[in-house]
């Protein structure tokens, strides 16, 4: 996107007495069909600003430089047209993110370059990767599976097929701990980054020993059409803690599979997913510093004392051959 954006803005680059990475760009989390903002800083006072954003369906990630590239000019950029800065050197845009269900799991870069009217020195703005997150569900009846301590509950989708590293489920056994697995179902109180690569397939929402016995819920709610199921964990304690904590799942038809933390109180868990059955021998990831990756096998991060998710969101999507990008905002 780097490069695209310098040839579409050539006059504004070649006018310029110099190009300095000092803009700040921001952008809110991109959901189908919703509304976002983006946002630029530190920029000149009442100058002027260029936003490009391109897509690619081939993402690069340098594990030694922790970056992601796209060199291919993708068909899909776009110049914004000229925005005016204000006194204080900063903008925002409120703009809808298209409702093509194609795009869930793609990418966007955003970058922007600014140019001083006093000066005439032009600005280039940090480089910004964000992914498209599904549309926000609706309010669908929650049923309250009840679960005690430490137990597991069978639950046949309703409507819908759950497509998940390869293998098409129809049911899924729900945890109070935390986890979704699927072909069977064991309690686990304990987190381990062992059983979670070993064990059956499964998804690690909040991976603790958790109890609903001793206050909160865990809920199933299903929409009729098939597109997706949820499960939430609600105000529900650690063992023996009496603190609370709150996190869902939503599993849609497509493969997409959405992790959305509230309220979290605990410090340890495991959150993440996993082909199971020795199938994967991924180590754990640092998700808070991934805003977008492409990663085979299992994905997952084991928290010893703070977990530092709340109030995130998270999407897996599906890129075959058992490869998941990894959405986090």
């Amino acid at each position: 996107m780097k490069f695209r954006i310098l040839c579409a803005m050539s006059l504004v680059v070649c006018s310029a007495t110099g190009l300095t990475a000092q803009v700040t760009l921001q952008s809110s989390t991109l959901s189908l069909g919703q509304a976002y903002t983006v946002a630029a800083a530190s920029g000149p006072a009442n100058g002027s600003i260029y936003f490009a954003i391109d897509q690619h369906v081939a993402p690069y990630w340098i594990a030694s430089l922790g970056c992601q590239i796209d060199l291919a000019l993708s068909p899909k950029c776009y110049v914004f047209p000229k925005q005016q800065l204000n006194a204080a050197g900063s903008i925002t845009l409120s703009l809808v993110m298209s409702s093509d269900p194609t795009q869930v799991g793609q990418y966007a870069y955003l970058q922007a370059v600014t140019l001083d009217p006093t000066s005439g020195s032009a600005r280039s703005s940090n480089l910004v990767t964000v992914g498209v997150h599904p549309a926000p569900i609706a309010t669908q009846p929650v049923t309250n599976l009840a679960l005690g301590n430490d137990q597991v509950m069978p639950t046949a989708f309703s409507f819908m097929s759950f497509p998940f590293y390869g293998s098409t489920y129809s049911s899924a056994h729900v945890s109070s701990n935390g986890r979704i697995t699927f072909t069977g179902g064991v309690a686990l109180s304990v987190e381990s980054c062992v059983n979670h690569l070993t064990d059956e397939p499964s998804i690690a929402v909040l991976w603790d020993d958790l109890d609903p016995s001793s206050g909160g819920t865990v809920g199933y709610s299903e929409d009729p059409t098939g597109a997706w199921a949820r499960i939430t964990w609600t105000n529900v304690p650690q063992f023996g803690v009496g603190d609370s904590n709150t996190a869902s799942c939503t599993l849609y038809a497509t493969g997409d599979i959405a992790l959305e933390y509230g309220n979290v109180a605990l410090g340890d868990c495991l959150t993440g997913i996993s082909p199971g059955l020795n199938a994967s021998t991924a180590v754990p990831m640092d998700m808070s510093a991934c805003d977008f990756r492409v990663l085979q096998g299992a994905i997952y991060e084991i928290f010893p004392l703070s977990f530092d998710l709340a109030s995130s969101a998270m999407t897996f999507h599906p890129y075959g051959g058992g490869a998941y990008s990894l959405l986090v905002n």
